[in-house]
């Protein structure tokens, strides 16, 4: 249930460019769980396959805009 649950709002942040919340050692548990969700045969029709190319560089192009003042944030 909690792969259901998370699986989306993880994905969406990473498409936004935010992977830094839970990469580079951030939260190591959370980075190797998504990479094993995003193995999965199911994960790539159910959250990639679907979004419009142009959608998707815009989000990751505005998440990269915005990734400087969210750091600042989460950074000690």
């Amino acid at each position: 249930m909690a792969d259901i649950a998370m699986a989306p709002y993880v994905n969406r942040l990473y498409a936004l460019s935010m992977e830094g919340l839970w990469r580079n050692g951030r939260l190591p548990r959370v980075e190797h769980w998504f990479e094993r969700v995003k193995e999965r045969p199911t994960f790539k029709p159910a959250f990639i396959d679907w979004m419009p190319v142009d959608l998707s560089q815009e989000m990751r192009g505005n998440g990269e805009k915005s990734w400087p003042e969210i750091r600042a944030i989460i950074s000690p």
